[in-house]
């Protein structure tokens, strides 16, 4: 699982407490810690927010998952993790940077750190005008997901993704710049998806005998774009409104894609997604704005009223959302969910 979702859903098993870090040349993490702190802190005086990744970043909700990463190109990083306890954890290292069409970072901890470390090893650095932020590769698409569904650019500190101290108060234009290709993940308009059949339950369990087990629904669905999201994105639940969870989208092909709910406890079976149930890149409250802006457009058009605004300007119709019968209805390649892994799966996983 990914570490966003080990973020939200597995802090009961996580306390990186239980799994102190090994001491190092005979220093404990916290010196270690407290040494790198000062020296980033005087480098990044010196610097004078003139270099293009240093600073600090922040990352959490503001309540039990606070993550702040401090790096310095010649002084290291320190990384810190408070939640409602306290102190879950410290780790401080240098940091190597691999230049190329982006800035790569790649944290070497002074320490082992511990089993449930919630400090990123790799990070693209991605400059969105004036603003820095942080994104391992892996969570690529999750951040096109809040892009996608204005999440981001945030307006306050607390959020998904590192993004540098005081950046949340500078504006930007546009889409930012992503490696690998995931700008044609990036959209104006929402992306719809229409769920075309309920596949099939699994019931992952950590190690035999497991009594709190991971529960995967997966589905067949298509698309009103071809090849417009990928794996690892998130889709919002838009129609019926009984609807809740997130669809993770686990493969596309065109306008055919497979995806998953996770879960710790089964669902309820007028929450599991049934054919015709919709999901989209955008929030509901933004979908149904956008049904109702469609209506008056078109009620206004059947009874060829005079549009409001200057001139008589022609009125703003808008992203035409694809109905049944429509492109959702073409013919779509067989997609199978992945074979079962045997194994214990990560610690924590699953929604609630």
């Amino acid at each position: 699982m990914d570490r966003i979702g080990r973020i939200f859903f597995s802090a009961a098993f996580s306390a990186v407490l239980l799994f102190p870090a090994a001491r190092s040349q005979g220093r404990s993490p916290g010196e270690l810690w407290a040494r790198r702190k000062v020296r980033i802190e005087r480098e990044l005086k010196k610097l004078g927010g003139r270099h293009p990744w240093a600073g600090t970043y922040f990352q959490g909700d503001g309540l039990g998952f606070n993550f702040t990463l401090s790096l310095a190109p010649s002084a290291g990083f320190t990384f810190l993790w408070r939640g409602c306890l306290g102190v879950y954890e410290r780790l401080s290292g240098s940091v190597i940077e691999k230049k190329g069409g982006f800035h790569r970072l790649v944290l070497v901890p002074d320490c082992k750190p511990g089993e449930n470390s919630m400090c990123p090893a790799k990070l693209f650095v991605l400059a969105w005008g004036r603003r820095r932020y942080l994104v391992p590769e892996a969570e690529l698409p999750l951040f096109c997901t809040k892009v996608n569904d204005g999440s981001e650019p945030r307006g306050s500190p607390q959020g998904f993704f590192f993004l540098r101290w005081g950046d949340e108060k500078k504006e930007v234009r546009g889409f930012p710049f992503l490696p690998l290709g995931f700008n044609k993940f990036l959209h104006h308009g929402p992306i719809v998806a229409e769920i075309v059949d309920f596949l099939e339950t699994r019931v992952l369990r950590r190690r035999p005998g497991d009594t709190h087990p991971l529960y995967e629904y997966w589905f067949s669905f298509r698309i009103s774009r071809p090849d417009s999201i990928t794996g690892g994105m998130r889709l919002h639940p838009w129609r019926p409104r009984r609807g809740w969870r997130d669809l993770e989208v686990v493969k596309v092909a065109g306008t055919a894609g497979l995806g998953r709910i996770r879960s710790s406890r089964p669902l309820k079976k007028k929450r599991i997604p049934a054919r015709g149930w919709r999901f989209s890149t955008w929030f509901r409250f933004k979908m149904d704005k956008l049904e109702t802006d469609r209506g008056r457009a078109r009620k206004r058009e059947s009874r060829k009223e005079k549009p409001p605004g200057k001139g008589g300007s022609p009125p703003h119709v808008p992203f035409r959302i694809p109905e049944p019968g429509n492109s959702l209805k073409k013919g779509l390649p067989v997609l199978d969910p992945p074979p079962l892994e045997s194994g214990p799966i990560p610690a924590g996983g699953g929604a609630p």
